[in-house]
């Protein structure tokens, strides 16, 4: 009889313990579980550098300034290597609605006053962009007038930006998407309008994205790369930081060379093109996020 009181008294502190042992497991898995990288860090400043040789090289700074919710609220590019009399200076601010989507943009060229631009986003009740506006700042009027119009178009992973224009025919863009979240494949207007696919993914934060927004869209820089402009215009941009870019019409591919840190946020990526051997490089800081 005793004994059988002594299992019935031991049964309570077995419970306790089991209890005592779960908690800790439990705080253990809190404490040591994989951060969202994508809110470590903000990304400040991306530098691009094109390096022809013999000295001769492009170089450009773009910098992002984030408002009190952690939205980017300023992209300042600055660039003298085409005249350093009077380098490209351009600055671009970022307007929000109340559930912090982006309902415009006003580009201020310093240097080119003639390009000072406007860009206003609507959306659909699930908070998807269906429609942006482009205005250019008249500047003996001091108005703004519009010079087209693009109409969003989602298809399972496909995502279409149709541009309507006030002097030429409708021009489409179309972004194509895999199961990852990430770009595959991409036909651009304008400069980019040659079929490009985008692959061999990283398993690391996009650069891009750790300004905390899921696109950026603004109006193309002749300061960009061509990679870079592919991910400005995205729509949506990739999960994750693409290794390899392939133009398959014109038989050109491009493999990027990576380094991380120690939070595994790409620090920079370069890559060669050949056979001229120009080197393209963009380079990464970021400071903590709040």
């Amino acid at each position: 009889m005793k004994s059988t009181i002594r299992i019935f008294r031991l049964i309570p502190l077995a419970i306790i313990f089991m209890a005592m042992l779960s908690a800790c497991k439990k705080e253990t898995t809190t404490c040591c579980q994989t951060t969202d990288i994508d809110y470590v860090w903000e990304l400040k400043y991306l530098s691009l550098d094109r390096f022809i040789g013999a000295g001769i090289r492009d170089m450009s700074r773009h910098e992002f300034t984030y408002n009190e919710f952690g939205k980017v609220k300023y992209y300042h590019v600055r660039t003298d290597f085409i005249n350093p009399a009077t380098p490209f200076d351009r600055t671009d601010t970022f307007f929000y609605d109340s559930q912090q989507r982006v309902s415009y943009i006003l580009g201020d060229h310093s240097s080119y006053p003639a390009e000072r631009y406007k860009k206003e986003f609507s959306y659909d009740g699930s908070g998807r962009r269906t429609l942006s506006k482009k205005y250019l700042l008249n500047t003996t009027l001091n108005s703004y007038y519009l010079v087209d119009s693009t109409v969003y178009q989602y298809q399972d992973t496909v995502i279409s930006k149709i541009a309507h224009y006030a002097n030429k025919a409708p021009d489409t863009a179309v972004f194509v998407y895999n199961s990852q979240q990430n770009l595959v494949s991409v036909r651009m207007n304008g400069l980019e309008s040659v079929y490009q696919e985008l692959s061999d993914y990283d398993n690391r934060p996009n650069a891009l994205r750790q300004t905390h927004m899921e696109s950026l869209e603004i109006e193309p820089s002749y300061t960009w790369l061509d990679d870079i402009r592919i991910l400005m215009a995205a729509p949506k941009l990739p999960k994750n930081n693409f290794q390899t870019r392939r133009l398959p019409l014109l038989d050109i591919t491009h493999y990027y060379t990576s380094a991380y840190g120690d939070l595994y946020n790409l620090l920079n990526s370069t890559y060669i093109e050949l056979p001229v051997a120009i080197r393209y490089s963009q380079i990464y800081q970021y400071n903590a996020r709040n």
